[in-house]
């Protein structure tokens, strides 16, 4: 079937009744080299995907100011910009789909031909770090090999793995964010560093506690972490709009 077709049929299994097809379908449109299969699944997750009553066509539907906005699945046009929410039908989901259709958008953003897509989503699960996402994340690894991208999908495994109930997988995963400028892995590992409500270490292992990632400003007995320092010795405090420290000198 060629590809065109694939994607045809596999949208109108998505306006079916049958959750188990549906599913299926899902899995399937993620295997096509096509780039309508992301914003589709995305409408999917977000509840946005829909088809005309009238001619059974399949839309992506957005609240504008006199009604609905619609724009074509299958074309992108631009089919009605105050189209009465009466005149659409919302393609049937549950939570289990929704669920499906999130993993698949991470994967196919992983994935993604375009470095930029790719590197966006590893920042993504850095900001959002999820369990669900490490089978996907693992396989984006494996094949990504542009060095940047690279570090930043490891350090997106690492946010993930940082709770792992295996100290070493704990370590690894302080290991890999290391050195990682970005004020949510600052974040993450100085948590790390910090106490409970009762008392307790949020890091239980002594062995993780004390692998001080670089440029880390350590104090108190036992170290705590209070801030961190460039290579030429500033403490850094501002940050640059996508939250990466800047030092004064460099």
């Amino acid at each position: 079937i060629a590809e065109e077709d694939s994607f045809a049929q596999l949208l109108n299994e998505l306006g079916g009744s049958n959750l188990s097809k549906k599913a299926t379908a899902l899995d399937q449109l993620a295997q096509l080299d096509d780039e309508r299969v992301l914003p589709t699944l995305e409408a999917l997750m977000n509840n946005a995907l829909y088809q005309q009553k009238s001619d059974n066509q399949f839309v992506f539907a957005e609240s504008a100011a006199d009604g609905m906005k619609i724009t074509s699945v299958v074309t992108g046009a631009v089919l009605g910009e105050a189209v009465s929410s009466r005149d659409l039908r919302k393609i049937i989901t549950n939570n289990s789909l929704r669920s499906r259709a999130r993993n698949l958008v991470a994967a196919t953003r992983l994935m993604n031909k375009k470095a930029e897509v790719r590197e966006a989503a590893a920042l993504e699960l850095i900001k959002s770090p999820n369990i669900e996402f490490l089978q996907p994340l693992d396989n984006a690894i494996a094949k990504e090999k542009v060095p940047a991208i690279q570090q930043a999908l490891q350090v997106a495994r690492g946010a993930i793995t940082l709770d792992h109930p295996d100290e070493i997988e704990r370590l690894k995963a302080v290991q890999a964010m290391d050195g990682f400028e970005h004020k949510q892995v600052i974040t993450l590992l100085e948590q790390r560093l910090q106490k409970n409500a009762d008392g307790s270490l949020v890091e239980p292992s002594a062995l993780v506690r004390t692998t001080v990632p670089d440029y880390a400003l350590m104090a108190g007995v036992p170290a705590v972490q209070k801030a961190w320092m460039s290579r030429h010795g500033h403490r850094l405090v501002e940050r640059d709009a996508e939250g990466k420290f800047l030092c004064p000198q460099s």
